[in-house]
């Protein structure tokens, strides 16, 4: 790191020309000479936030009436796949995206889940005319 300082003094040209200010100083953790050119700049591109293999299945909650999608998506630490619970809702872990379940609360954006085709649904309406959209497919679906 190179930084360039001057010594504090009334006048200035005088501290200048008598020594007494610093020029461009290069500060290192050890004694070896630093390059003028900077360093490579590390990857910054966008990683996946989760494994592959969560994205890829979608856990259904059957049996235990604690298994909350609600709670699950909401908590911060929380870290899964895609959810379907008991509470009614489904959870899209990866944006923190909590929908109703058709099923339960038919309202617009509401979505339907079919376990045979592994597909969530979303629930469109244009106008008068409501449509179900395809808005995310998994390859397995785990049922608890």
């Amino acid at each position: 790191m190179k930084i360039d300082f001057s010594s504090y003094a009334d006048n200035l040209n005088d501290a200048i020309s008598s020594g007494r200010a610093c020029s461009a100083t290069t500060f290192s953790y050890d004694a070896a000479e630093i390059d003028g050119a900077p360093g490579k700049k590390r990857d910054v591109s966008l990683k996946p936030r989760r494994p592959e293999s969560m994205t890829k299945r979608i856990i259904i909650s059957t049996n235990n009436p604690t298994h909350n999608a609600t709670e699950l998506c909401m908590h911060p630490m929380s870290h899964s796949s895609d959810v379907v619970g008991l509470d009614g809702y489904y959870c899209n872990m990866e944006i923190r995206e909590l929908r109703p379940l058709c099923s339960s609360l038919d309202v617009e954006g509401c979505v339907i889940f079919d376990i045979e085709s592994r597909k969530v649904q979303k629930r469109v309406s244009l106008g008068k005319r409501t449509a179900n959209v395809n808005y995310r497919s998994y390859e397995k679906a785990s049922v608890w």
